[in-house]
């Protein structure tokens, strides 16, 4: 299943994007793991296929270290802070 990202023009208003090959390698990541999940970051536990996706508060403590481990910064290079309802508002959801 393919990740559909905006193009990064359409970052705007101060917000932050982060660029598709992150969406894509998380999806291809899980897709090794789990050939027929469903879902960009299956929990880890009691989820045989990968079909079940993390709990909200794990999601947080995951989406945290995995901006910390791309780097994601601003475009004076300062860390950007992304939340879990910042993916409601783009194409990757």
């Amino acid at each position: 299943m393919p990740v559909r990202c905006p193009p990064l023009k359409t970052c705007d208003k101060g917000n932050a994007c982060l660029p598709c090959r992150h969406f894509r390698h998380r999806r291809h990541a899980t897709l090794a793991q789990y050939p027929d999940s469903t879902v960009l970051i299956p929990r880890t536990h009691a989820n045989p296929h990968g079909h079940h996706p993390l709990g909200p508060g794990t999601f947080d403590l995951h989406l945290r270290q995995w901006l910390t481990d791309i780097a994601v910064t601003d475009e004076l290079g300062r860390p950007v802070k992304v939340t879990p309802h910042q993916f409601r508002h783009t194409y990757a959801t």
